[in-house]
């Protein structure tokens, strides 16, 4: 891309405090009232599926909008029928508040090839016929126990996929009445990553006025060799560069995403972008203190936690040669617990471990797993570990944080904004530092203990209710500033 000049108005926000919420609504009740729509496509799209990353920030802001009693906020979905915005129907913000009574991950894991499972899916693809491809892959996986290939995953699949097809044909021909579709001439609406990154962005730009989105990082222009498709990664950087063109409010989830995005916004064009950035919130801690989970759990044996998608930018290849190194050496250290699914890019590190078996036994890849036993993981880790070697934002380097875990982390600027300076930082590559480090952590309690004692003096969780206020100030008052 050649460099070209820009025009960029960003708001920098130095206050001290956020306003309250009775006296946002009382402000926004004076004058001409502006409303802010939420899509809500994405995490309808991945219903039923545990979400974790992006998608668990896009389920905080659903969340947040249907509890929210603002006439100013709404909620959204992209009809791919009529390629037009729609209101959502009751059944379908009941499956955006991911009840834990009828939850079919939580069902799934429990029975995961029963016949009541199935009957869940029937039931929910009924109730929501506009659920996506994700939901089939999800489903997929829970019919088989947790497979993410293989003939009887593809059957599966195919099964779900094929029936969610034909119940969407039923409910487009036979529907008599439409959901009320909002004017959206004069409103924001606040696009989901979902859209702006897949398929349906030209149809649902082409389906509003004025826009918003959540910018986490523009990882798939400044890295596409981390980016599991090369064509994929083109089709966002070119969305990316058509919506900022368009003219279009970004908000930032860190300064690391920010400094991305500018440096993006250069290689643009003439353009008009207003930059705002929010705090992303605590949104397990938020859960685990609603339950009550929160004290520290002594486990019967010690280990340390990673939690990343598995994938060639998260750099789980260092932490297995470093686990090797303590093999060889009789260097015993805590057993390596990897949550998360499996990604892309991985063959180098399948290969690594198929060549070294004995690894096995000292790192474990429990998979996605429910947020109940993601809680009580990071309540009874020694300490976590992320060597990514590029963030915008590092989510699982905060949660190790909101649950008072020490955490190594990488010296990429997401992650190190992330734990905001407190915790030990290496460079990704440093395969020497990393290993003494963890060392380090895990034979010297008094050096954990230190650590845990930071956490505690000089850092503060971020609740949904603080991010929602801030993510509402910087949309529906175009003067005023959101906290960093």
């Amino acid at each position: 891309m050649g460099r070209c000049p820009l025009s960029i108005m960003t708001q920098n926000h130095d206050s001290k405090s956020l306003p309250n919420a009775s006296g946002l609504l009382s402000r926004n009740a004076i004058g001409q009232k502006k409303v802010l729509y939420l899509d809500a496509t994405g995490i309808l799209d991945i219903a039923g599926n545990q979400p974790s990353g992006i998608p668990r920030v896009q389920q905080f802001l659903v969340e947040q909008a249907i509890k929210d009693t603002d006439d100013q906020i709404g909620l959204i979905l992209f009809d791919r029928w009529t390629s037009k915005f729609r209101s959502l129907s009751e059944n379908e913000i009941s499956l955006l508040l991911f009840s834990d009574k009828n939850s079919a991950v939580r069902l799934a894991r429990a029975e995961p090839r029963s016949i009541r499972l199935m009957l869940t899916i029937i039931r929910r693809i009924r109730e929501n016929p506009q659920l996506g491809k994700e939901f089939d892959r999800a489903m997929a996986v829970k019919l088989t126990n947790n497979r993410h290939s293989g003939f009887y995953y593809f059957v599966s699949k195919t099964i779900v996929r094929a029936y969610r097809y034909y119940w969407k044909t039923l409910h487009f021909w036979g529907k008599s009445s439409r959901n009320e579709e909002p004017d959206l001439k004069d409103s924001l609406v606040l696009l989901s990553h979902t859209t702006i990154s897949g398929s349906l962005f030209p149809k649902a730009t082409a389906a509003t006025t004025n826009r918003a989105f959540i910018c986490h990082d523009v990882i798939p222009w400044l890295y596409p060799e981390l980016v599991f498709s090369q064509t994929n990664a083109q089709r966002i950087v070119s969305q990316l560069g058509l919506l900022l063109q368009s003219g279009v409010h970004a908000l930032c989830t860190s300064g690391t995403s920010r400094a991305m995005l500018e440096q993006f916004i250069h290689e643009v064009g003439e353009t008009f972008v207003r930059i705002d950035r929010f705090p992303l919130p605590s949104i397990l801690y938020e859960k685990a203190k609603s339950l009550d989970r929160l004290a520290r759990i002594e486990p019967e044996i010690p280990f340390i936690i990673y939690c990343s998608t598995i994938e060639v930018r998260k750099n789980h290849l260092l932490l297995a040669k470093i686990w090797k190194q303590a093999h060889d050496e009789g260097v015993e250290l805590p057993k390596l617990v990897c949550v998360g699914k499996w990604g892309w890019g991985v063959e180098t590190l399948q290969a690594y471990l198929d060549a070294h078996p004995y690894i096995a036994e000292q790192i474990d890849f429990v998979g996605a797993i429910d947020d109940y036993e993601l809680i009580d993981l990071y309540r009874s880790a020694l300490f976590g570990v992320m060597p990514s070697f590029v963030e915008g934002w590092g989510m699982g380097a905060t949660e190790c944080l909101d649950f008072g875990v020490p955490v190594i982390v990488s010296t990429a600027p997401g992650l190190t904004e992330a734990v905001r300076g407190l915790m030990p930082a290496i460079d990704p590559n440093d395969h020497v530092a990393w290993y003494a480090q963890i060392r380090r952590l895990a034979e010297d309690e008094t050096e954990r203990g230190a650590l845990h004692t930071k956490i505690t003096d000089r850092y503060r969780p971020i609740s949904c209710r603080e991010s929602w206020v801030a993510i509402k100030t910087a949309l529906l008052q175009p003067n005023s500033q959101a906290r960093q």
